[in-house]
């Protein structure tokens, strides 16, 4: 998880937090042509497609780390994440002009803690990592309210 502290365009200092997972750079993509078969010989449904993961793969290990229960509530309510979103191009990189916070999950592995860790050095971020998978704000929030707070302290 990366916090960067954005101002707002109304406010001189701290105005809001932003939660990602991705710290990327300018014209660099979460997904590429690259990443896949050719577009060819594996044609896309026009529109935007909305992605779910599979039950095995949510409990098993976007959510590893959560009681067994708790991962079944969330695998059956979860949010579609829009296929688009994974080609599109970053255009502007807050790491660049703002302070950022990295939290590392190391039993992540939807977003390896080796990409985690050359995101959040790329980024320059104060980095803390943590035994968690891809939801540590769930399955550790005590550890992610820790390296909120601290941010909090630093910027002020």
């Amino acid at each position: 998880m990366q916090i960067e502290c954005m101002p707002s365009a109304s406010q001189s200092r701290l105005g809001r937090d932003e939660f990602v997972k991705f710290a990327e750079d300018t014209q660099s993509r979460r997904a590429s042509k690259t990443d896949h078969a050719s577009d060819a010989a594996h044609p896309r449904p026009r529109g935007d497609l909305d992605l779910y993961l599979k039950r095995k793969v949510y409990q098993e290990e976007f959510a590893s780390d959560l009681p067994r229960r708790t991962s079944a509530v969330l695998y059956a309510t979860q949010r579609p994440a829009a296929a688009a979103g994974f080609a599109e191009t970053a255009t502007a990189a807050a790491w660049k002009t703002i302070p950022s916070w990295y939290l590392i999950g190391t039993r992540d592995t939807v977003i390896p803690p080796d990409r985690q860790r050359f995101m959040a050095e790329r980024a320059g971020a104060r980095t803390v990592e943590i035994t968690a998978s891809h939801v540590s704000l769930i399955s550790r929030p005590g550890a992610v309210t820790a390296l909120i707070v601290a941010a909090a302290h630093t910027v002020r």
